[in-house]
């Protein structure tokens, strides 16, 4: 288990429980992203896989396991949300107090953003625009180069706007790979 990874974890749990399994990959990312762009942390500490809503950090499901971490299932009928994670441990991260200044401003605002806002606010992302589905990497500076929202109002979640964009995206893929079986590229 990524040290980095699990000291996140925990610090963002701390201050912030009861995160969905999309809504909590997608904290870490910002939270990472951010600690690079205030030079605390090197872009190499953490790497992320490309999925349809968004980067995920290797190793975040081994989170699961580890101690202090609890993920609890809640009735839904969005597969995506039905798992939220909380901190239930007694030990605090072992990050240093100029990191967990910036993770708790980065949450003041990203908390406020509705589960559809943040992965939407991760497609915007370099990398994840330029990969494929399941490819692995690291923050980029052109990722560097966007920022967060500086004013984010609280508003209550459209799931359904969620679960449509995923379709659309799956069925985007879907388009381009049968696209390509049936024209492939001129091969000079």
């Amino acid at each position: 288990m990524n040290k980095y990874l699990y000291n996140l974890a925990i610090e963002i749990l701390r201050l912030h429980p009861g995160q969905s399994k999309v809504k909590f990959a997608k904290l870490i990312y910002f939270v990472h992203k951010e600690l690079i762009r205030s030079r605390l942390v090197a872009s190499t500490e953490l790497s992320f896989v490309r999925m349809p809503l968004g980067p995920i950090p290797v190793g975040f499901m081994d989170l699961q396991s580890q101690e202090g971490i609890l993920v609890s299932e809640i009735p839904t009928q969005l597969l995506y949300n039905s798992q939220v994670y909380e901190y239930g441990g007694s030990k605090d991260s072992e990050l240093s107090p100029s990191k967990k200044g910036v993770i708790s401003s980065v949450l003041k605002h990203l908390v406020l953003m509705s589960t559809t806002d943040i992965v939407d606010l991760s497609h915007k992302e370099d990398s994840w625009s330029k990969l494929g589905n399941g490819i692995e990497f690291t923050i980029t500076n052109e990722d560097l180069k966007t920022t967060l929202p500086q004013i984010v109002k609280s508003k209550i979640e459209d799931e359904r706007g969620l679960q449509e964009k995923l379709v659309d995206g799956m069925l985007s893929d879907i388009v381009a790979s049968s696209t390509s079986l049936e024209y492939p590229e001129d091969e000079r």
